[in-house]
């Protein structure tokens, strides 16, 4: 063997005694379902899901029951569904709505009557759905046509009921909670964003691939992106919110990776990038996802305009939240084997953010302002909901807004900022300034949590067993098509 592999368990030992939370967050251990119930409220539901190849299930967890679904769904339906819907999401085109009530029904439907009623529902996704923001799943059928942008309002969006928040396993959500209460920095706010650059457009994230010879960037062809100015107005005021100062922003010629690189981030609650994303794959040769920052006059082997995840992962955060307002900063298409979360989104919670909000999609900058400061500012004027239902609320403004024909009920403008994930329950100590939307380090974490609950249910004494049979057979051949509770 290898001795790097012979290593292994003693440093994992190594990092478990260094960085005990990192290795929490990060190693697949198995999680119980009363660790799961100890941490959840009375107003919220858990659900996770596993996709296979011929059969798939959901889990719900509610503070006081536990409850196992066999889904009619595998993993290459997921996907098919999710790339369908997500290209008229994310091109400005008709929704099929009634097909997102399908799916909805597909995904959820058999819990419908114990998260209908829940203030606050946390998914963890699998496979494709990673890809597909849950806010645009249709709870009930939705009559007439869709022949205008003003038809969609009287969609029944699962945003609509209740928010909606996503965890990658049940092990992420127990230990980020139980890290919830904890003091953090005191600087309120950074901010960068409206990078000198000389095109023209409205949207974060365009085709660029011309912009680049071979792996390097070409500072003069970077600055061609559309410049942002409306950035600027959107930092200054999430910086006015949060009781910032105008030395919190680092706009035009100061929205360098240099300047990032000179400050001091440990101490910092809020991080903002308003400016372009691009993902690992975007660009020729490209291997690795980036936000697009002033390009200097002379590139360097530290600054050439382009912030990559890798120098995202060497920062120093302590931050409660961080925001992505850029285009592909979430999740690809829902193609098979596709990364689920990009590795920007990771750098950030690999350095020691705690919340994110990211984009699905390339997104109208425009629409975007409006989500991240309508969030902020519900946030900061009722913090005890938390911003999963601060987001909520600023996607169903959107959504409710008549101005000019109602364009932007359409969920292209609304949807794909995903929400983060409460790390404190709503009306806790903490629970406002704290939230957590937490990545997925390894999907083993989900696989965990599966066969710790599949034990929890197969060996349980009082699960009724089959007829001549062991609780292992009773497992594997009761049919459970309909609810099954815990």
């Amino acid at each position: 063997m290898p001795r790097s592999r012979r290593n292994w368990p003693e440093d994992n030992e190594k990092l478990r005694t260094a960085f005990p939370r990192f290795a929490e967050l990060a190693e697949a251990r198995p999680v119980h379902v009363a660790d799961i119930q100890a941490v959840l409220g009375n107003d919220e539901a858990f659900t996770a899901f596993t996709l296979g190849d011929k059969d798939s299930f959901l889990f719900v967890i509610r503070k006081q029951d536990a409850y196992l679904f066999k889904l009619n769904l595998t993993r290459a339906q997921a996907a098919d569904t999710v790339k369908s819907l997500r290209a008229a999401l994310e091109n400005d085109t008709p929704v099929d709505v009634l097909k997102a009530y399908q799916f909805y029904q597909t995904l959820l439907g058999p819990a419908d009557a114990l998260i209908a009623g829940v203030k606050s529902l946390i998914v963890s996704p699998d496979g494709a759905l990673q890809s597909l923001p849950f806010a645009v799943l249709v709870t009930q059928p939705t009559t007439g046509t869709i022949a205008k942008p003003s038809d969609y309002q009287a969609v029944a969006w699962l945003i609509r009921r209740q928010a909606v928040t996503v965890v990658p396993a049940a092990s992420s959500l127990a230990a980020l909670r139980r890290y919830a209460e904890e003091k953090h920095g005191t600087d309120p706010f950074v901010g960068f964003g409206d990078p000198v650059f000389d095109g023209s457009g409205s949207k974060r994230g365009i085709d660029t691939a011309s912009m680049y010879l071979g792996a390097e960037v070409m500072p003069v062809q970077l600055r061609r992106l559309p410049r942002l100015p409306e950035t600027a107005d959107e930092l200054r005021a999430e910086a006015k919110i949060l009781g910032a100062s105008e030395t919190s922003l680092h706009l035009g010629p100061n929205a360098t990776v240099t300047a990032l690189n000179h400050l001091d981030l440990s101490n910092t609650r809020v991080l903002s990038f308003a400016t372009h994303g691009l993902i690992a794959g975007d660009l020729p040769k490209l291997g690795e996802p980036a936000l697009a920052l002033t390009p200097p006059a002379r590139p360097t082997p530290d600054d050439d305009g382009l912030l990559r995840a890798s120098e995202v992962s060497r920062l120093k955060l302590d931050a409660d939240f961080v925001i992505l307002s850029a285009c592909n900063t979430a999740a690809p298409d829902g193609t098979p084997g596709a990364e689920g979360l990009s590795g920007l989104a990771k750098a950030f919670f690999y350095a020691g953010a705690r919340s994110l909000l990211v984009s699905h999609w390339p997104v109208a900058s425009e629409a975007t302002v409006k989500l991240t400061t309508g969030l902020i500012q519900t946030n900061a004027s009722d913090p005890g909901v938390g911003r999963a239902e601060a987001l909520r609320r600023a996607m169903l403004a959107m959504i409710d807004d008549t101005a000019d024909g109602a364009e932007r009920a359409h969920p292209f403008f609304w949807a794909p900022s995903s929400s983060p994930a409460r790390a404190a329950r709503a009306g806790k100590p903490g629970s406002g300034p704290t939230t957590s939307w937490m990545m997925a380090i390894s999907p083993v974490l989900f696989l965990c949590f599966y066969c710790a609950f599949r034990a929890f249910w197969c060996t349980r004494p009082a699960f009724p067993r089959a007829a001549g049979g062991t609780a292992d057979a009773a497992c594997h051949d009761r049919k459970i098509n309909k609810l099954h509770r815990i």
